[in-house]
């Protein structure tokens, strides 16, 4: 078997390194959306909007190309490899993992292949170039799974953080600077290039480290590797499933029967709402962990307690921020990318819709995925695979990007549908007060309400910032009135995060509580 690993990844895991990791996983990840809007903007004031439409058709066939050949890989490796490593059988994991690097940089040559020898001859003289540099950024995005799927897994958040932010903010600069002189499209994908060349060989070398320390030399045990490799199949399958209905899919239809610059717009608003997206997604993280032991034990009544309380969180948070961004995103997406891309408001109005049962839908597939009910996930993505696709040949080719919102939403809503039904088989009753949901709802339309009827009147830069604080106060006040939150919801809240900030957060959770004592009868 070889030596004994240097480090018991078992002593790491405690609840305060866990919770470290999470806020440096926070951080990366909510910098993330905040450099790519600033890209977006920057592209969209040099490149105008029929270029930028050409390149956002770019990056997302590069995108969509890595996510098919990796994010499988990086799922398994996330499933497998932490809990080998923790029960003694790191060795083992060293042989499968030295099998999945050497196929990940086999498949990732398929798309750099195909897009420089294929793609670009048939592309427009202006683009060869760009499209041959995307075929290279999807190849290193694949062969890079998996020296970064191996520092999250073996619990080291802040390294790979780092990496990503530090990367993240150079890419950004630089592509600033070569938009700037002029560099285009063929520009920008080459500095991603350079970009992912460097964080490549910055995650490999920590992860070669980490393995070396880590997991000994050994040969593989049993069927590990065919086990292994038959749920890397299952999951590339549900990612790409996944990935046509959550994310951006309808870019293929919109080349197809609309334009760059009906792409440009959908691009835009979809941006727009996966990086809000972000913002309630970290409660889910923080709350659905502990279903698949409860299934596990079958603990039935505290899962069910659970899921609610998830649910009743989750669309607490989500309804003022849909409502929110209806009332002032269109106006914020003129001010930000200029009048020419005014045309993408209205496509964030009907995107940002869906983002309540995106959230639910995470909660419910957490459930699903912990009972094991891995067909029943694919049957609902599959099934609203379909859908998307009926729709985005029904609706894109008259409505362009607004026919590609409803698509989406649409194809979102029904996986949310069938999802949230299975699991209540799973769960049992949900303990869910409708009274309280519409109250949440009503109070949210009183923060949309406030903040559009300012844009209206103020249709400027004051507008918008006068418009966000008086629905913010205007949400707040109706909160108070409405009780959208049960005072066991706050309580519960407090219990796990009051200590945060100095106990600021607690604070605050009992003034709410107390709020509620002086405004409404209990």
């Amino acid at each position: 078997m070889g030596d004994e690993p240097s480090v018991d990844l078992r002593r790491q895991t405690t609840a305060a390194n866990v919770i470290s990791g999470g806020l440096w996983t926070a951080l990366a990840n909510g910098l993330a959306p905040i450099l790519l809007l600033l890209q977006s903007v920057v592209a969209a004031r040099f490149l105008g909007p029929t270029r930028m439409g050409q390149q956002s058709f770019i990056a997302w066939v590069e995108l969509t190309a890595s996510l098919a050949l990796s994010a499988g890989a990086a799922n398994t490796l996330s499933r497998y490899l932490g809990a080998e490593v923790a029960a003694g059988r790191g060795g083992e994991m060293r042989a499968v993992l030295r099998t999945f690097t050497r196929l990940q940089v086999a498949s990732g040559l398929l798309p750099a292949a195909v897009l420089a020898l294929v793609v670009a001859p048939r592309a427009p003289t202006g683009l060869r170039g760009a499209w041959v540099l995307a075929g290279v950024c999807a190849a290193l995005l694949v062969a890079q799974a998996v020296p970064s799927t191996v520092l999250v897994a073996l619990q080291q958040w802040r390294k790979q953080a780092v990496i990503s932010v530090v990367t993240g903010v150079l890419a950004t600069a630089g592509t600033v600077v070569v938009l700037a002189a002029g560099g285009g499209i063929t520009g920008m994908f080459a500095v991603e290039a350079v970009a992912l060349v460097g964080s490549g060989l910055w995650s490999a070398r920590e992860a070669l480290a980490l393995v070396r320390t880590m997991m000994p030399r050994a040969r593989p045990a049993g069927g590990l590797l065919g086990e292994v490799l038959r749920y890397a199949g299952f999951a590339s399958v549900q990612s790409t499933l996944a990935y046509v209905v959550w994310q951006r899919s309808e870019f293929f239809f919109l080349d197809r029967y609309s334009s760059a610059r009906q792409i440009a717009m959908y691009s835009i608003a979809f941006a727009t709402v996966l990086g809000l997206q972000r913002l309630p997604e970290s409660l889910t993280q923080t709350l659905v962990p502990s279903l698949a032991v409860l299934i596990g034990a079958g603990e039935r009544e505290r899962l069910a307690v659970a899921v609610s309380r998830s649910l009743r969180l989750l669309w607490t948070a989500s309804v003022p921020l849909v409502a929110g961004l209806m009332a002032v995103g269109p106006l914020a997406l003129r001010l930000i990318y200029g009048n020419d891309y005014r045309a993408s408001g209205p496509v964030l109005v009907i995107l940002i819709t869906v983002l309540p049962a995106v959230l639910v839908a995470r909660v419910a597939g957490a459930v699903l995925h912990a009972a094991g009910r891995v067909r029943t996930v694919l049957a609902c993505l599959a099934t609203a695979v379909v859908v998307d696709i009926a729709l985005c040949v029904l609706l894109v080719p008259a409505h362009g990007a607004r026919g590609a919102a409803v698509a989406n939403i649409g194809a979102q809503g029904l996986a949310t549908a069938l999802e949230v039904g299975y699991a209540r088989r799973i769960v049992g009753r949900l303990r869910v007060s409708w009274w309280r949901m519409l109250a949440g709802t009503l109070a949210a339309a009183a923060c949309g309400g406030v903040a559009y009827a300012v844009t209206v009147a103020l249709p400027n830069v004051a507008g918008l910032v006068i418009g966000i604080v008086a629905g913010a106060v205007a949400y707040l006040v109706a909160f108070l009135l409405l009780r959208p939150v049960a005072d066991e919801d706050l309580e519960w809240l407090e219990g796990i995060a009051g200590a945060r900030l100095g106990g600021r957060v607690g604070s605050v959770l009992r003034r709410l509580r107390e709020g509620f004592g002086r405004v409404a009868p209990s």
